[in-house]
Parts: structure tokens; C-alpha cells; sequence
């Protein structure tokens, strides 16, 4: 069975953040009580994050900042084995990450959007890429998930974001 790991986000504040990073068991819950659909601090774009990294980035991992920040971190928190790639965007960063935001459009990403290419690259989930609307399906979680980046700019908040269930 195929492990599911979708991207999931939630916008706080720095301080928050900075409380959270002394207490992995604090982190826990603050993730497992704000990240709940319908919560609007939460947003999860499902299982599209790692095409969404390849397609703006061009690189499996990270890519160059800001927008190698976008759904990966390099600043990570320590939290449980629940979560995977658990870390977060100070406001700073997100600022970074908006403002290069609106130069990213869909032909841009369209034209680097090759089935093979995901394939040989090994990118989650890999059985995917072939589909007639795997393109469609990562576009509209970027424009969620740019929204979401540009609300948390408008509030000057951070984002702490994992893979996982």
C-alpha cells in the first residue's frame, strides 16, 4: 500500500512558532487542532505538492529561494513521526515567497509539465503523472495554495507546513 502524503499548511505567527519549537509535544497539538478542514488557518493541498515543487523549481528538493520555500522548508521543527518534512516560513520568508508568487503562470508551468520528465524523476505520487488532468489538478492547488501565501502575507503570519496523512 501507498503511503498518502498530502502538503498540508496552517498559518500562524512567528512567536508562535518560535513557543512551539521548545516542545514537540506542544507542536503536536497545535497541529492536530488547527489542521481541520473548513479551519481558516488550514489548507491542504493533497498529494500535488511534490509535482508542485518539480514544476516551479525545476529540482526534486529545494530549489533557490524564495520559491524553493514554497511547499518545503529549510527550516525544520521537531515534531513527531506523524508528520514528515515538518517545518515552516517565518512571516519574512512568506513575504519573499508572495511577492515572487504572481510571476509564476500556468503557461510558464505548463510548458515544463512532462509526464516522462515526473517519471523518471520519481515524483510523488508516481503513478500520476500520465493522467489526462494531473496538470488541471496541480494548477488549482497552487492557486489555493497562492492565495493562502497571500493571506498570510496580508496578516504578516507564518506557515508551518508537513507532508502526511
Amino acid at each position: 500500500m501507498v503511503k498518502v502524503l498530502n502538503g498540508h499548511f496552517i498559518r500562524t505567527t512567528d512567536e508562535i512558532v518560535r513557543y512551539l519549537q521548545q516542545d514537540p509535544k506542544e507542536l503536536k497539538m497545535f497541529i492536530k487542532e488547527n489542521a481541520m478542514p473548513g479551519n481558516d488557518v488550514y489548507i491542504n493541498i493533497g498529494d500535488t505538492w511534490a509535482g508542485m515543487n518539480f514544476l516551479i523549481n525545476e529540482q526534486v528538493k529545494f530549489g533557490p529561494y524564495p520559491l524553493g520555500y514554497l511547499v518545503l522548508s529549510r527550516n525544520k521543527l521537531k515534531g513527531s513521526s506523524t508528520f514528515t518534512n515538518l517545518s515552516y516560513n517565518s512571516a519574512q520568508v512568506v513575504r519573499d515567497v508572495n511577492a515572487r508568487l504572481g510571476a509564476v503562470k500556468k503557461a510558464n508551468l505548463l510548458e515544463r509539465y512532462i509526464p516522462q520528465r515526473f517519471q523518471d524523476e520519481a515524483i510523488f505520487p508516481e503513478d500520476r503523472w500520465e493522467d489526462e488532468d494531473a496538470f488541471d489538478n496541480i494548477f488549482d492547488n497552487f492557486k489555493k495554495l497562492r492565495k493562502f501565501y497571500g493571506m498570510c502575507n496580508d496578516t504578516g503570519s507564518a506557515i508551518i507546513m508537513y507532508t502526511g496523512k
